[in-house]
């Protein structure tokens, strides 16, 4: 209410609400100020942040913690009330510092913020016994002031329901009992309030029932109109790596050259040109003019050297002559020979990352494979049959890939399909 009292000042009328007894909660609130402002407490024991820096003794002091404040830290409509240290001596008791702090904070909000504003709330002004006393100002309803009596009495209440979230509000009446048949004595009023909150537990537990029935509905409606829209049966025979894998599972990548079944092999690795250029850029070592200003201080010696001698290995690997790797270009171009690593038209295409390079050579892989089916029927899924796999670890490439309908598998996982591991 500190932070944002435009939107509940100017007050709205407390008539406008039937929830519990009838009365003013503005007069109510005056009435806590004036009883807390009664209220014999020790004032002296909170010690203000700013009071505490001329003092030496700090050392003495402890910060007064509520409970209520660690648990709502972060909460973006109090952010804008910063809470101002408050300290209290150690050999206070701290569970009475915490009380006397929220005595604080009330008094302040009544007494100083509400008559401040520039349409107050509260006001302090003296009574007939000379007495000054903080009195409610919000103006109340000519049809209905703070002492009369309700419009209805406790035998004729009358409960509305809404079920939340329909179209039409649905309004079921219930009276109690006449006064007939309530005994006139002192346990009249008791019987009518139990009554009127058996009747209230009711219509909140049918409103729970009717708002998870609801919620139970339109989960089966989504499932009934959810489907597959693809379809996809891989067959992995043309496995394209990108350079993450050559460093960190040339290991695995050998293995999964050398499988052969008869005299051919089982799987074709398929490197692409940006990646032997990735490659042939870690092998000669991070240079500095290479790296971005903010990450010159952070490259680590071993480190680099450590890439460089596996980027030189996986290099001597991609260049060999092994039936089993093939060096291919953006365009899905099958090159007999790795020397040469430049691709002229890369550019014009838009191609800027590396990643977008290596997911369109998987894309002309399966074009030239015709991996692509026809178009399905309506209403039933794509049928794709694939044989280009990308093997990656980086989560937006397989994100990219995925939704362009390739196949995409990190190492390790491979390898236990394949029955490797």
């Amino acid at each position: 209410m500190l932070c944002h009292s435009t939107v509940w000042n100017p007050p709205p009328s407390c008539t406008d609400y039937r929830v519990g007894p009838p009365g003013d909660a503005w007069t109510r609130l005056a009435t806590m100020v004036n009883l807390l402002e009664k209220l014999n407490y020790t004032r002296t024991t909170l010690i203000q942040g700013k009071d505490t820096e001329d003092r030496e003794e700090n050392k003495d002091l402890e910060l007064v913690k509520l409970p209520e404040d660690i648990t709502l830290a972060g909460f973006t409509p109090l952010m804008l009330n910063p809470q101002d240290p408050c300290y209290v001596e150690k050999t206070e008791d701290m569970e009475v510092a915490q009380v006397c702090l929220r005595i604080s904070k009330i008094l302040f909000f009544g007494q100083v913020f509400l008559c401040g504003l520039e349409t107050p709330v509260l006001k302090l002004q003296k009574s007939e016994t000379g007495v000054s006393e903080y009195v409610s100002v919000v103006e109340a309803s000519s049809t209905s002031s703070p002492s009369s009596p309700p419009t209805q009495s406790d035998s004729e209440l009358m409960v509305e329901s809404y079920s939340e979230g329909e179209e039409e509000s649905i309004s079921t009446l219930r009276r109690l009992p006449s006064c007939g048949n309530v005994p006139d004595d002192t346990t009249a009023p008791v019987a009518a309030v139990e009554i009127r909150s058996l009747i209230e537990r009711k219509e909140e537990l049918e409103r729970r029932q009717r708002k998870q029935d609801r919620h139970r509905q339109r989960v089966q409606a989504i499932l009934q109109k959810s489907s597959v829209s693809v379809e996809i049966e891989v067959r992995p025979r043309q496995l394209v790596p990108d350079t993450n894998c050559f460093i960190d599972y040339l290991p695995q990548l050998q293995t999964i050259a050398r499988a052969i079944s008869g005299a051919q092999p089982i799987y074709t690795l398929m490197v692409p040109l940006v990646v032997l250029n990735e490659l042939e850029g870690l092998a000669r070592g991070a240079d500095a003019r290479d790296c971005p200003p903010a990450s010159r201080a952070t490259l680590n010696p071993e480190h680099v050297a450590r890439v460089a001698e596996s980027a030189k290995t996986a290099l001597a690997f991609a260049r060999s002559r092994n039936p089993a790797i093939r060096c291919i270009t953006t365009r899905g171009t099958v090159l007999p020979s790795s020397t040469f690593t430049a691709e002229e038209d890369v550019d014009k295409d838009g191609l800027t990352r590396n990643d977008d390079r290596i997911l369109t050579t998987c894309l002309s892989l399966c074009r030239s494979n015709k991996d692509q089916a026809n178009a399905a029927e309506e209403g039933q899924p794509r049928r794709l049959r694939r044989e280009v796999v990308l093997l990656t670890e980086d989560r937006n490439l397989r994100v990219k890939a995925l939704a362009r309908d390739v196949p995409v598998r990190e190492v390790p996982d491979f390898m236990q399909w394949a029955l490797f591991g």
